[in-house]
């Protein structure tokens, strides 16, 4: 029999439990309706071919678009909501001149987020009223990932971010001999910012990699990003004097687009690196590097005394390895060593004679 006080205490609980579950609070979930539909229903104008999809996650959070359309002759606007992420695996590729609405074959408005993981998005128009592959409204502050396929501008800029944050961690990003040579093949202007950590960047003729107004941020790091200018007698890396870059880590530039005749940089520790001098502006081409090992410091000794027959015990032995980019790993073990390609000159649990071994200076190469 439950008993009153037993009782009590159980409808306490539950009462508790209730007034909790009543608290939890409600995740509304994301309008992508009119998103969902602008794709859909994209038809890419006169004589373009096929059609594109866009599935939406349950949230309503993501919504991922693929498919093709060639032949585009009207470009595809985007008005992504905030905290909304469009995932970009399609093909859309045409013609579009930079005096039609919209200029470009992609056109991105609101503050959400552009993703492009996959496919192409190319201009193929290269004349003298080329517009862009994707293009960013005036005012307009969405965000744009480039991890994967390609983007291409054939007659003027690959992306006219404006006023974006843009993060290349992959894909190519190619523009052809522009009209308006002051463009890169990424633009941006006022408050706009470029960080590259992958990826390739292609310009050609006299146009940079990457240009940007007084205002704007240039990021450049990684150990796989290249950038390469135009060949050009003007070209430059990027577009704009005014526009310093911050490069971290190691790199390989060169004053020839090919990237021939290379020197080393890093962080601009070389006193004769364009980067951070007044000839910055000749540079054409930037590879970034995994950094070299440059020094080793022990810090910790492994054990060095033992008794004939004992096994060598480098277990304890830490390391600070420097490299060349200024920076360093500390406390790094015999495994890590190995790992990084050290060997020695007395290998790990070798049984020590004291013949062969007594005072034999233990030595890495």
């Amino acid at each position: 029999m439950i008993t009153k006080k037993l009782f009590s205490k159980i409808l306490a609980w539950t009462l508790t439990l209730a007034l909790m579950v009543g608290v939890i609070p409600f995740a509304a979930q994301a309008n992508t309706d009119g998103l969902k539909a602008a794709i859909t229903t994209y038809t890419g104008g006169t004589g373009a071919t096929g059609s594109l999809t866009a599935t939406a996650t349950d949230d309503g959070d993501t919504v991922t678009v693929e498919g093709s359309v060639t032949g585009v002759s009207a470009g595809l606007t985007l008005e992504i909501p905030a905290g909304v992420i469009v995932d970009w695996q399609a093909t859309l590729t045409g013609m579009v001149s930079e005096n039609q609405t919209p200029p470009s074959i992609l056109m991105v408005s609101g503050s959400g987020t552009l993703n492009i993981t996959g496919g192409e998005i190319a201009n193929n128009a290269a004349n003298e009223v080329a517009g862009y592959a994707i293009g960013v409204g005036t005012s307009q502050t969405p965000t744009i990932r480039v991890s994967g396929g390609n983007v291409i501008g054939k007659g003027n800029a690959a992306i006219l971010g404006r006023n974006a944050a843009i993060y290349v961690s992959g894909g190519e990003i190619t523009s052809g001999q522009m009209h308006a040579a002051d463009y890169g093949a990424i633009h941006i202007s006022t408050s706009g910012s470029v960080t590259v950590s992958g990826g390739t960047i292609t310009a050609d003729g006299s146009s940079p990699a990457i240009s940007g107004g007084t205002n704007t941020t240039i990021n450049i790091s990684g150990t796989t990003a290249v950038l390469k200018s135009g060949s050009g007698a003007s070209a430059r890396l990027f577009g704009n004097t005014t526009v310093r870059p911050t490069i971290t880590g190691s790199y390989l530039w060169s004053t020839n687009a090919d990237g021939s005749s290379s020197q080393k940089g890093s962080n601009g520790q070389l006193s004769t690196d364009p980067f951070f001098t007044t000839t910055w502006g000749s540079v054409r081409y930037l590879e970034m590097q995994p950094a070299e090992i440059s020094g080793i410091t022990v810090t910790t000794d492994p054990t060095l005394t033992y008794t004939h027959g004992d096994a060598l015990d480098l277990s304890a032995l830490r390391a600070t390895v420097t490299y060349d980019d200024n920076t360093e790993e500390v406390g790094k073990s015999y495994s890590d060593l190995t790992g990084l390609g050290f060997t020695f000159s007395v290998a790990h649990n070798t049984p020590l004679l004291h013949n062969a071994h007594n005072g034999t200076t233990l030595r890495w190469v």
